[in-house]
This record gives C-alpha cells, structure tokens and sequence, in this order.
C-alpha cells in the first residue's frame, strides 16, 4: 500500500589524514551536536492497520508544528520537516539548516479525509481507508 521513500541532507566530510580536518570535523561535530541529534532521533516510527485506517507516528523532539508540513498531491502524501539552528559564541555565528522528506503513496486511502497531530514531540498521521467494494453475487437460474 505505502511506499516510503526517506531523504536526508548529509554534509560531506573532507579527511586528509593530516589531523588537520580530522580536528576541525570535530569541532564542527561537537557544535552542531545538539542540533544533529534531533534529526538523528527521528527514526522512531511505527505504522499501524488499524482495519479502517492506517496510524503512522513518527517522534520529531524539538519541533514546532510550523516546521512540519503535510501536502497532498495527486496519489502521494509528502511530509517534509525543517530545522534551523543559529548560535552565536565568544562574537562567532554559526548557522545550521537540516530537512527530510517522505512520501507515501495513498492507493487505497480516502486522502481527503487524512488527519494529523503534534502532541509531546510525537507526529501522528491518521489514513482512513477507502470502503472496499461489495460485489453482490447471485445466481441466475436459467428456466
């Protein structure tokens, strides 16, 4: 039913093996240590078929729902998530962006009724399923 194609922005590491960039990674490293491991957590999910609906949750520590956004577009919901981070120490500014995104494709949900819910750092998305179709059968007896 879904199909879950997960993006993450990846900085490239540059190692000479001089020591040099090895320390100044580091460093970087521990700067931006908080920051990563927001983004770094959210591998906590779990999707469950409720019968008539799909429950996908999702753990987002830190977020505000403003960096969240859920849009339907023809057969496929994308949910993208960004994270900012400036800090300023001893006169130095550092500015740091992270996003993802995520697509599942909606094939049997009523994508019109798809609902969605921040509540203690945990995302929770509701699909309600599309009413499967009874075929009503009957034999016809021929006189």
């Amino acid at each position: 039913m879904f199909n879950l194609t997960p993006f993450k922005n990846q900085t490239n590491q540059v190692s000479s093996g001089n020591g040099f960039f090895d320390l100044f990674n580091q460093m970087e490293n521990m700067m931006f240590n908080s920051f990563q491991s927001s983004f770094n957590t959210m591998n906590n999910t779990s999707f469950i078929d409720q019968g008539s609906e799909y429950i996908f949750t999702l753990t987002l520590p830190n977020l505000k729902r403003e960096n969240i956004q859920l849009v339907v577009e023809d057969q496929l919901l994308i949910l993208t998530v960004k994270q900012e981070y400036q800090a300023t120490q001893d006169g130095a500014q550092s500015y740091q962006s992270s996003s993802f995104s995520q697509t599942f494709n909606l094939g049997d949900v009523e994508s019109n009724k798809i609902t969605a819910r921040l509540n203690q750092d945990t995302l929770t998305i509701i699909f309600p399923k599309k009413a499967t179709t009874v075929i009503n059968r009957r034999v016809i007896n021929v006189l």
